[in-house]
């Protein structure tokens, strides 16, 4: 269920922020960050723009570093 995230989609440095909570315990680098809001404003589709953030977050080196 996606309901929550797709609930603040529509401010992706919300969603980023709460998926860096969520998956990098806040540590998520300000570059990284950075790529991840520019590139999913892009999607209009909020559903889609969390799947995608959320592969992007979870198939990063960053991710796979840490956990």
């Amino acid at each position: 269920n996606f309901s929550p995230l797709i609930d603040i989609a529509d401010d992706p440095e919300a969603l980023v922020d709460r998926l860096d909570t969520l998956f990098h315990y806040g540590t998520l680098s300000p570059e990284l960050r950075t790529i991840l809001i520019d590139a999913i404003r892009e999607f209009d589709d909020m559903e889609f723009r969390v799947r995608i953030a959320l592969y992007w977050v979870l198939t990063s080196p960053e991710y796979a570093i840490q956990h």
